[in-house]
């Protein structure tokens, strides 16, 4: 079988770049710029947010988290920086693909000349966990094949005040809560009452607990089949 020449590999990244939707794309170059001005310190915890992401099975990653880890990060800036790793995992986790390649394929796509030293740390560091990764970014993507996936949920407190007469005659919290998703202009906001809230932690204990049994159950019968 042929070996793929560096330029088809770098030719076939170019593309699968291109293919990112826009807005992700300009969340990403900003997020390189962003992690080019870390300390090597959290531009280490960073990329540990992002491994420890994908290898618990995939999802939405962790911005709050993100956030916390490096307090000098705002939630949106966290966002920008797990978008622009997101992108690089998901490059790099591909067998044949060289931190070279990458760059070139990169190169003004996802970060700017003065950003290219970084990305090549971060593609050594993701090169040489690959073989880990490479189940786990399976996983994922068959986690969110077909559907919109779950990109990121905000939810904050917020409380209504009735007054009458001046005065306040009652007030309510409510929780405000953004849901966005890895397709372009598919976002939600809304609102949810306190009871809104129990019924929801409820189901998605129920759920978590089903998805455990679930994945027990098949680990036994793929142990079984082997």
């Amino acid at each position: 079988m042929a070996l793929t020449s560096s330029s088809e590999v770098i030719n076939r990244l170019s593309r699968e770049i291109a293919d990112f939707p826009d807005r992700a794309k300009a969340s990403a170059r900003q997020g390189f710029q962003i992690i080019n001005g870390l300390s090597e310190t959290d531009r280490a915890k960073a990329i540990e947010v992002m491994f420890s992401s994908l290898e618990r099975g995939g999802g939405s990653i962790d911005i709050e988290r993100l956030s916390n880890e490096i307090p000098s990060l705002t939630r949106r800036d966290a966002g920008r920086v797990l978008t622009a790793l997101s992108f690089s995992f998901a490059l790099l986790t591909q067998s044949e693909v060289t931190p070279t390649e990458f760059i070139e394929a990169g190169r003004e796509n996802l970060f700017d000349a003065g950003g290219e030293i970084t990305a090549s740390a971060i593609a050594d560091v993701v090169i040489n966990r690959r073989a880990t990764l490479d189940k786990a970014m399976a996983r994922n993507r068959l986690a969110n094949a077909v559907l919109p996936s779950l990109a990121q949920f905000d939810v904050t407190v917020d409380l209504r005040i009735r007054f009458q007469n001046e005065k306040l005659q009652e007030f309510v919290p409510v929780a405000l809560a953004h849901i966005d998703t890895d397709t372009d202009n598919i976002e939600f906001w809304f609102q949810l009452s306190r009871a809104d809230i129990d019924i929801l932690l409820d189901k998605l204990t129920k759920c978590a607990r089903e998805m455990d049994v679930s994945e027990e159950l098949l680990n036994k019968v793929i142990s079984q089949e082997q």
